[in-house]
């Protein structure tokens, strides 16, 4: 394990505001993967991105790949959480460290021993995004193609706390609502006139009242704006609503509830869909399940996580089997204290090394 390598990633500031540290970490990627024979890789770019994002792949005897999906940037934050990086021999913390950069380590030293089966049926791809932190726009239709070509996906989100992985992800559609109204002075507005405020509370407030008698979707608002003052009303009032779903079914639900409760003007911001359970990938989880009981010797769960991923982008064919949280385990994402536990390093990296090379013998 090139435990440097993690070190030189957590050196590096490659937050989703940082193109340059983005770019830094992608081509220390490269360099560690750069000596392998067969190594293709590119750099690929959209309208909507700042930074390019980095796929490196290895074909293998069929035209078939296994990808693993990872990210180069990080939340946002304050500049003394990036001065706080604490190796000790039980826990490495610091931000970043569990989302994502010890997955990529993972990913990483799990190639390199796939790479040394001499015939190998899959071609292996490591897929990296830079800017997955707001969703990975302009990638979205390049993920579906990787997907496609793909017979399996698995993500190097970090595990739960308790080192279980995921075989399905809530989607998401992040919305702002625009109502306009009519401006006045607090004092002197007539009655009956349009509170652009008002308006769109009401409005919020009968769609959550809506959606709460189904299960399997969540509302938040995670911002609402109007104006500055005590004594004068707004003409314009936003909101912006995180819209969580399980399914098409439960996506639909919330569709049509807002064409019948929200009629003002509505953007979309992000649309990640959801990553559905498949009958198919229970099979691959509890083949990785019986492998971490040989690594780890306990036993681990393959849950729902109520968060979106990269992941769900390569979902669209449903015969591709995808997993998500085959990375570090730990905790405490997006915060000062993020942290991954160091006996489950090796492990992980052992166990997903394993899981690699019994999945190229036995799925063709």
């Amino acid at each position: 394990m090139n435990l440097n390598f993690l070190k030189d990633l957590l050196q590096i500031k490659s937050t989703i505001d940082n193109p340059e540290g983005i770019e830094k970490v992608h081509q220390r990627m490269i360099q560690e993967l750069a000596s392998k024979k067969g190594l293709v890789s590119f750099l690929y770019s959209t309208e909507a991105s700042v930074v390019d994002s980095l796929e490196m792949a290895f074909p293998g005897k069929s035209n078939r790949w296994i990808t693993l999906v990872t990210h180069a940037d990080t939340v946002s934050y304050k500049k003394k959480w990036f001065d706080r990086i604490d190796f000790s021999q039980e826990f490495i913390k610091g931000q970043g460290v569990a989302d994502i950069k010890s997955g990529t380590l993972i990913a990483i030293e799990a190639i390199k021993e796939f790479l040394k089966k001499k015939k190998r049926y899959y071609g292996i791809r490591l897929v990296s995004s830079s800017c997955e932190e707001i969703g990975s726009p302009g990638f979205h239709k390049r993920f579906k193609s990787f997907g496609d070509e793909s017979d399996f996906v698995f993500g190097m989100e970090p595990s739960s706390p308790q080192g279980n992985i995921f075989s399905s992800r809530n989607g998401n559609k992040w919305v702002k609502f625009i109502q306009e109204g009519e401006s006045a002075h607090s004092g002197r507005a007539r009655k009956g006139f349009t509170n652009s405020s008002h308006e769109l509370m009401r409005k919020i407030l009968n769609l959550e009242e809506y959606l709460q008698s189904y299960s399997g979707l969540t509302m938040q608002t995670g911002a609402f704006r109007s104006g500055r003052y005590f004594n004068v009303v707004p003409k314009t009032a936003t909101a912006r609503i995180d819209f969580r779903f399980l399914n098409q079914e439960s996506l639909k639900i919330i569709d049509n509830a807002l064409i019948e409760f929200m009629n003002c003007k509505q953007e979309v911001f992000d649309f990640c869909p959801a990553l559905e359970e498949r009958k198919e990938s229970q099979k691959y989880a509890d083949l990785y399940q019986k492998i971490i009981r040989s690594t780890e010797d306990r036993m681990i769960k393959a849950l729902h996580s109520g968060g979106a991923g990269d992941v769900n982008h390569f979902s669209s064919n449903e015969r591709t089997i995808i997993l998500d949280g085959l990375g570090a385990v730990g905790g405490n994402l997006h915060r000062e204290d993020e942290y991954i536990e160091m006996k489950y390093l090796e492990t992980r990296i052992k166990s997903l090394s394993n899981f690699l090379s019994e999945i190229d013998e036995i799925s063709h």
